[in-house]
């Protein structure tokens, strides 16, 4: 009897070891998973709200209202200017919180010296934040773009920040210039239209720089500091007020 006890106990024992083994190897397995997948980036481009933020440029502490300025080199900046542009003074001057989406040498047809057009850049932006979007230029299209391209391309950029800006002032610039010619008005017949399309604010600025000497840098196209300043006093007080902006 004492046998058979001992045997039985043996066997179970045996048993017992046996599951406590496995039991180890599942562990260790696991934590090497663990360990493994712990080391491999996650992947964090698309997030819950279906927008791209791997694309999104950060946006500082916002001061007031985030308002999007769209254009070519006379946003984004040249070497005539020493950093600071117009929009930048406007944004400063009524406690705004600018975000530059100018890139030179880019349009509503052309591509920029980042191969972006202004459509481009709208769509990998978070303008579903904005409080107002600003659109100017065209410069670059007058220039090297046929007009039956132009049109169809301002409507689309134009409606499509409609789109993703619904309830928000928009206001669309005519083209930036040292002097007026016949494509230049012809664009900025094109601007004036789509914008009311859209039921954004229409302001021509192509004259503003004539009128101050000094504010054309010597390349005889962009602006100079002068010129930017120009430029911010003339556009400032035309431009409508943001979404939840204080009264000026």
């Amino acid at each position: 009897m004492f046998r058979s006890v001992w045997r039985f106990a043996r066997v179970h024992r045996s048993s017992l070891v046996v599951l406590l083994v496995v039991a180890m190897v599942a562990v260790a397995l696991l934590i090497f998973r663990i360990e493994r997948e712990a080391a491999v980036p996650i992947a964090c481009s698309k997030w819950a709200d279906g927008v791209d933020h791997e694309h999104q440029p950060m946006i500082a502490e916002q001061v007031g209202p985030l308002v999007y300025f769209v254009g070519d080199s006379y946003t984004g900046g040249s070497p005539m200017d020493a950093g600071v542009q117009w929009h930048e003074y406007v944004a400063r001057d009524y406690m705004w919180s600018g975000r530059n989406l100018g890139v030179g040498l880019s349009g509503y047809v052309q591509r920029g010296t980042n191969g972006t057009t202004y459509l481009d850049r709208i769509e990998s932006s978070r303008l579903f934040a904005a409080d107002m979007v600003v659109v100017s230029g065209g410069l670059n299209d007058v220039r090297r773009t046929p007009e039956s391209l132009i049109v169809p391309a301002v409507r689309s950029t134009l409606c499509r920040i409609r789109d993703l800006a619904p309830d928000v002032p928009v206001a669309v610039l005519s083209v930036f210039a040292a002097a007026r010619d016949y494509g230049i008005s012809r664009m900025n017949t094109v601007l004036e239209a789509e914008a009311r399309r859209i039921g954004a604010a229409y302001i021509d600025v192509t004259d503003v720089l004539e009128q101050s000497a000094g504010s054309v840098g010597s390349d005889g196209t962009h602006p100079t500091d002068i010129g930017h300043r120009v430029l911010a006093e003339s556009i400032g007080p035309m431009l409508p007020r943001p979404r939840g902006s204080l009264a000026r």
